[in-house]
């Protein structure tokens, strides 16, 4: 990265000031060993709306074409078959294997892990330790840097309802040296549509967005808020379009985000529940443990590692969410008007969407 910007803000869009001073931002800062505090006027943030600002030493994720090329090579060496859009139903067999696919094709496996995003083929009984859980259509809308730059830079404003700007490098291996110029925004309120409690609801009103919908309720305000922060944002990025998903979230007091990975003591399926990205180094480690069948908890109905992060999480995973509280998993920031908009349109909801 050319810069990795997080700065913390004064107040967001609802007027509430950050969830942490400029000292306690700072101290966070530098258990990253942060490069510099940054000079806010000479990176062109406003000061009004910016306390201060601090460069992180921060790796830019691969994507699109480049990543999916290299998890296949991998999924290919491994002599793993990969098949998208396959419905199937798993059920326990004897000697404790498992039993997956339809009535077209089945087939019998030693141990299945679950990685839908905790959308489809759930456990009876839910979350361990009664964990609750929000579906919520979160976008990023797609923004062409005017000025691109040979590395990658990004802008994360805290802790609230602030703006994010992260690079979507999906360049080729052999195009490197090009700048990168495609860029993803989002918002802590504007880019989080509505929470619902089950996916299905979810992606009913995710299928029925459009652009129409998207200019006006998302664009207009994230563009507003971006701008107050970094007014050169302006200038300097172009909109091209958006990209959104359903995504499944713990609801908790601290906007807890790891990845959480359990089995099901009935079906025997392991399943892993999203968290950020570099969470999936954790949830490996903890697949390996569950399938070794070491250091585990066995809780009603289901088996985690005992220093894994559901079970070092427990406490702030189970206490009571605060409903008056400045959460993200209580955000219904459009759910009136997606509600509306399903109405009209009505598109019929598919389960393979979500796959």
């Amino acid at each position: 990265m050319e810069y990795s910007i997080y700065a913390v803000g004064k107040k967001d869009v609802d007027g509430n000031p950050s969830k942490v001073n400029t000292q306690k931002f700072r101290e966070v800062c530098n258990e990253f060993r942060f490069k510099s505090e940054v000079d806010c006027d000479s990176y062109g943030y406003d000061t009004d709306e910016i306390l201060a600002a601090f460069n992180v030493e921060e790796p830019c994720a691969v994507l699109g074409t480049r990543l999916r090329n290299i998890f296949m090579k991998y999924l290919k060496q491994a002599n793993v078959t990969v098949k998208c859009n396959f419905d199937v139903t798993i059920q326990k067999k004897h000697k404790d294997r498992i039993m997956v696919g339809n009535a077209q094709s089945q087939q019998l496996f030693d141990h299945v892990i679950n990685a839908t995003s905790f959308q489809k083929l759930l456990p009876k009984q839910g979350l361990p330790l009664n964990i609750k859980t929000v579906y919520q259509i979160c976008l990023g809308i797609v923004y062409e840097d005017q000025i691109p730059s040979e590395k990658p830079i990004s802008f994360i404003a805290m802790d609230g309802w602030f703006p994010c700007l992260m690079p979507y490098d999906a360049r080729k291996t052999n195009e490197m040296n090009q700048p990168l110029n495609t860029y993803v925004v989002t918002h802590g309120k504007w880019t989080i549509l509505a929470s619902y409690d089950n996916v299905v609801e979810a992606q009913t009103a995710f299928n029925n967005i459009d652009d129409t919908f998207i200019s006006k309720h998302v664009k207009e305000p994230a563009e507003l808020y971006i701008t107050k922060c970094w007014p050169d944002f302006a200038n300097r990025f172009r909109y091209k379009s958006w990209v959104g998903s359903v995504l499944a979230k713990m609801t908790t007091n601290t906007e807890f985000r790891g990845a959480i990975t359990f089995q099901d003591q009935d079906t025997d399926v392991i399943y892993v529940f999203p968290g950020k990205i570099t969470n999936i180094f954790d949830a490996e480690q903890e697949v390996l443990s569950i399938i070794e069948q070491k250091d585990l908890i066995t809780k009603e109905g289901f088996r985690y590692v005992k220093k894994g992060v559901l079970n070092q999480g427990a406490e702030e995973l189970t206490q009571k969410t605060d409903n008056k509280a400045h959460l993200t998993c209580k955000l219904q920031t459009f759910k009136e008007e997606l509600n509306s908009l399903t109405e009209t349109k009505a598109k019929p909801y598919k389960m393979e969407n979500i796959l």
